[in-house]
């Protein structure tokens, strides 16, 4: 299933070919036949849905030769919006990934299901995870004048990836204090929970 899906005749079945790239990272890709299948994949057609298998593979187990084949395959093309975020979470700086949440949290969301949240939250997750310079970069990205679903995402992601350390708990002692002195309720959207919060509630239950 996960050959076809990603190198196969059903290599253009969008949700199933995602959710056929975290498969294989998580149970399969030491598996060195279906690996070497992949890979031969990525190297033939770079756009396909091998990158995100292998952006997948990346992220759970460091591996020099994949995380080269694919800085030097991926740069200046274009992916779905979930591949990206799985390259961006495999192979980008703290401060690219960081900006790159920024920039699509700045957008008036609409239509949560076009954002396809989950087949790439949990990439995002795993990078956060393991590594403090992201979480120290989301950090430093809370502040009062913050947009709002910034605010609610930041917290959110901080929150499932490495829990609430003693300067997120600062921020959100301090913003919830001046967000209940404002008559009207900031609401953002979570990228987590993949709805539109109130933040003050997102701050509560980090500090409970």
């Amino acid at each position: 299933m996960i050959s076809s899906l990603l190198t196969g005749a059903q290599s253009g079945e969008y949700w199933g070919s995602l959710v056929a790239a975290e498969m294989f990272a998580e149970h399969f890709s030491e598996d060195s036949e279906l690996r070497l299948q992949i890979i031969a994949e990525f190297e033939r057609r770079p756009r396909g849905f091998a990158a995100a298998a292998l952006a997948e593979a990346l992220l759970r187990k460091p591996d020099a030769s994949i995380e080269d084949l694919l800085r030097t395959k991926v740069q200046s093309l274009r992916y779905d919006i979930a591949t990206h975020f799985k390259l961006m979470a495999a192979l980008s700086t703290p401060q690219r990934l960081t900006g790159s949440l920024i920039d699509l949290l700045q957008k008036r969301i609409l239509d949560a299901h076009e954002l396809q949240l989950a087949r790439w939250i949990a990439a995002v997750v795993r990078r956060i995870e393991r590594d403090p310079e992201v979480q120290a970069e989301l950090k430093r990205s809370l502040r009062a004048e913050s947009p709002p679903s910034v605010k609610v995402s930041f917290v959110a992601l901080l929150q499932r990836a490495s829990g609430v350390d003693d300067d997120a708990r600062i921020f959100a002692s301090e913003e919830l204090k001046r967000s209940e002195a404002e008559p009207i309720p900031e609401v953002g959207f979570d990228l987590v929970s993949q709805a539109h919060r109130i933040v003050r509630h997102v701050l509560t239950e980090a500090l409970a």
